[in-house]
């Protein structure tokens, strides 16, 4: 039998969605280019913000987490001033462990799967924009999220009725989103640039409340009408910062990137008697530092990142250290170029990002 619930302390579903998404640029791919990207990331929650931006500490049983994530992207340069990327980056949760029993359940899971994000970036002006420029680069990005499944509470009750570990609460929205970025690079020299990007994602789709969480799906039904739906009003982020990259030698570059991440989640409006959830926000650092090896058959890009929670508004404070891997395929209109290491970046391999061309 469904039983009536209190809410969890903090609501945690942002902030399993964020994780450092490492420096991204204006630059794109050329024509026939293609790049894989792997990347793993570790998060650590113990403390979190309130609703009166008050930073606390988890206390016992109360909801600190620790997740590991396993994420892809690919990327293919359909024009040299368009490229069409798939990111599926926070991914897949392999494994988590939170510091909070809900009876019989000795074990609460975040294990799960994010949604897919699609993008087509445009360079309006740059080296390989629709417009050449020298100096800067500019470019528009419309995105689609594409919604996976989430958890079954059905069963999750069930699991809860005999004692299993059940999972509470979605990583992601789950429906589907439309939004859009803007790209801004600003290529002081040969080795600094600072790059600004904007995003929006809106979703236009109701979601059922007993889809929801866990709570809701117990408050649906007994309490609430059971088809009773919610919208998710959207999600904001800003992210800037400078960048250097610098080349040790013909074959490698380093590079280290001081970027601030600010991410706003606009709100829930619940089509029932729940009471709507506002907005909340997070203000991160996040630094990085990469090598790229690029005279190799099979270019090569590392990168490690962390991300260290600065203020915040109802959200959990988040630290998460990320490592990627990303290889680039050269296609033969792509490959024959010759490599050029100007203040515009190096002509081939081109790798996006910042003023060498790295994604730094």
């Amino acid at each position: 039998m469904k039983k009536k619930v209190l809410p969890l302390i903090c609501g945690v579903f942002c902030c399993f969605v964020f994780m450092p998404a490492f420096a991204e640029s204006a630059q794109v791919l050329p024509a026939r280019a293609f790049s894989f990207e792997i990347a793993s990331s570790f998060t650590l929650a113990e403390k979190y913000y309130d609703i009166a931006r008050k930073y606390n500490r988890f206390q016992e049983k109360e909801g600190a987490f620790k997740t590991l994530n396993l994420g892809f992207s690919a990327a293919a340069g359909i024009t040299d001033w368009l490229t069409a990327t798939v990111k599926w980056n926070p991914g897949w949760n392999v494994w988590s462990r939170k510091d909070q029993v809900f009876m019989p359940s000795e074990k609460i899971l975040l294990t799960g799967f994010y949604d897919i994000l699609a993008e087509i970036k445009v360079q309006i002006a740059g080296p390989q924009g629709l417009f050449k420029k020298r100096g800067f680069r500019f470019a528009l990005a419309p995105e689609f999220k594409i919604p996976l499944p989430g958890p079954n509470y059905a069963e999750q009750e069930a699991k809860l009725q005999r004692g299993e570990p059940i999972i509470m609460e979605n990583l992601d929205r789950h429906v589907f989103g439309l939004g859009g970025r803007i790209y801004f690079d600003y290529l002081i020299n040969k080795m600094f640039s600072i790059n600004i990007l904007g995003e929006a994602i809106f979703y236009p789709v109701l979601k059922k409340l007993k889809d929801v969480g866990f709570d809701e799906y117990l408050y649906a039904g007994p309490l609430i009408p059971a088809d009773s739906m919610v919208r998710y009003l959207g999600d904001l982020n800003l992210k800037g910062g400078v960048y250097f990259a610098k080349a040790l030698s013909r074959g490698l570059i380093f590079g280290v990137g001081l970027p601030l991440n600010y991410m706003v989640n606009c709100g829930t409006w619940y089509y029932s008697y729940l009471k709507n959830r506002n907005i909340s926000y997070l203000l991160s650092l996040q630094p990085d530092i990469g090598l790229f090896f690029f005279r190799l058959p099979v270019p090569v890009h590392l990168r490690l990142g962390y991300s260290l929670p600065l203020l915040g508004m109802d959200q959990n404070a988040v630290h998460v250290f990320a490592l990627s891997l990303k290889i680039y395929f050269m296609g033969k209109a792509a490959g024959d170029r010759p490599v050029q290491e100007t203040a515009q970046g190096p002509a081939a391999p081109p790798v996006p990002g910042g003023p060498l061309g790295l994604g730094f």
